[in-house]
């Protein structure tokens, strides 16, 4: 477990307990039925800050979110809003525990230590700090959903520096992510897991994109500087210094190697489309395309002039040769300017809590 973890919600099926192998620590839990989500538990660290688990199994482990919250108790209301407990003992409403959305404080809502969620889902219970017991109800706050994955454009800087955006504000600045992780491509596997392209070639499986994740580097995985999935994620397809393209299992706790494809150069970046397609991005800035990776590179008539690519939407952002963002709607749509987009050298468009 990455810390100790103060307190966990557990959003389940049913009543059920987190297992004891991974969360001996904990010293109290909130249980919640939320029909048609897997199991999946909230956690409370020791400094406040929010973690996450997409399964109940020890197994999984902890995954740090960045939200812009820091509490010392939280509960759930039956809107899937958050009401928090804040380090000051204040009492705030939370429509997601997310990095993408601010709490506000609760007016005249007094100080408490620990706060709960009453069988009638409309009264909070909550211990003051003389060890009293209050309630209170008819609050209201508007959610977002039950842990909001946010659609978010992600840039990075010429030295590695990660940026963000949510896709319904394309057009706002970039906001630097509180993270330590320097890449220059990544892509997203399910539950918010990277793989990386580090600034050194080398591929880096992390957990998160925040100052927090855990990452470790991948065994025999250097000399790369783009990446994507292929067959349905079993495979990860690279390209190379050289400009060739590589294949090695998409599982990066195997035990394998970057395998050369045959007369596949020469590109600099590459982006697998959920059809399979790859696209590739040739040195002088026009695209390519693959229907598999045996395939014949296509000229992609009007596609000039990017430096990378990345699946965005039904189409694909690219990065042009002045460190703007263009976004492509569809393969075959024209380049459309992201305002407010420089400069990043490289783009990914991923799923963040």
């Amino acid at each position: 477990m990455l810390q100790t973890i103060l307190l966990v919600l557990a959003f389940a099926y049913g009543c059920a307990a987190a297992d004891q192998h991974n969360d001996t620590h904990t010293k109290s839990a909130h249980v919640f039925s939320r029909d048609g989500y897997p199991d999946r538990v909230v956690g409370v660290g020791t400094d406040g800050s929010v973690w996450y688990k997409p399964f109940l199994a020890n197994f999984q482990d902890w995954v740090p979110l960045q939200s812009s919250a820091r509490v010392i108790d939280m509960v759930q209301w039956p809107d899937k809003s958050f009401v928090a407990v804040a380090g000051d003992n204040t009492l705030w409403l939370c429509p997601s525990v997310s990095f993408w959305f601010g709490c506000t404080a609760l007016p005249n809502g007094g100080l408490l230590k620990s706060i709960d969620l009453l069988s009638d889902k409309e009264t909070l219970i909550g211990v003051g700090l003389d060890n009293q017991l209050y309630t209170r109800s008819g609050l209201l706050v508007t959610p977002v959903a039950d842990m909001v994955q946010t659609q978010v454009l992600i840039g990075m800087s010429s030295d590695g520096t990660l940026y963000g955006k949510t896709t319904t504000a394309i057009s706002d600045p970039w906001i630097q992510l509180p993270s330590g992780i320097k890449a220059i491509d990544m892509i997203e596997t399910s539950y918010t897991f990277f793989i990386i392209v580090g600034t050194d070639n080398n591929l880096y499986a992390c957990n998160a994109l925040w100052l927090s994740a855990n990452c470790f580097q991948v065994k025999n995985s250097a000399g790369v500087k783009s990446i994507g999935f292929i067959d349905s994620a079993k495979t990860i397809v690279g390209v190379g210094l050289d400009n060739q393209l590589y294949t090695r299992s998409g599982i990066v706790q195997d035990d394998s190697s970057w395998t050369l494809v045959p007369n596949s150069g020469t590109v600099v970046d590459i982006t697998a489309m959920s059809n399979g397609v790859i696209v590739g991005t040739a040195p002088d800035g026009n695209l390519y395309t693959k229907q598999d990776i045996n395939a014949p590179w296509v000229l992609m008539p009007g596609s000039c002039c990017v430096v990378r690519t990345a699946v965005f939407g039904y189409g694909i952002a690219g990065v042009g040769p002045d460190g703007a963002v263009y976004i492509k709607k569809t393969l075959e749509a024209n380049w459309e300017l992201v305002q407010n987009s420089k400069s990043v050298i490289s783009v990914s468009a991923t799923l963040l809590y």
